[in-house]
């Protein structure tokens, strides 16, 4: 798990927009749900009650992953005459998709659309 310094730091510019954390929050775990490599999720309550869940990304993660894509990428350009199947299109793909991982807000509008239709 990323350290909650890190966290807070998310949170506050990339969330809060230069807000403390508890401004907008009556409590935040420190210690994250869920840790993977992409991101962790931190349960935490708004002014008012609610209950959320906060997914934080790690710092980086979006250019390092992209990095190593194009890198297979590229390398797999020179396979292309050994192996039977082509995988620098494969890549290519995974590249272009994996864009969408990393915009939250493209996953939190799935989620809603997926709340919705189990109305």
């Amino acid at each position: 798990p990323m350290p909650f310094s890190i966290v807070r730091h998310a949170v506050e510019e990339e969330l809060l927009g230069g807000l403390p954390l508890e401004d907008a929050f009556e409590s935040f775990s420190e210690k994250p749900l869920g840790s993977a490599s992409i991101a962790q999720v931190h349960e935490a309550r708004l002014r008012g009650g609610r209950r959320v869940a906060v997914k934080v990304q790690r710092p980086n993660a979006e250019a390092q992953l992209m990095k190593d894509i194009r890198d297979i990428r590229d390398f797999s350009a020179l396979t292309k005459d050994i192996f039977p199947v082509d995988y620098y299109t494969v890549f290519t793909e995974i590249e272009r998709q994996m864009q969408f991982e990393f915009d939250f807000r493209l996953e939190a509008t799935g989620m809603d659309r997926v709340a919705s239709a189990l109305r």
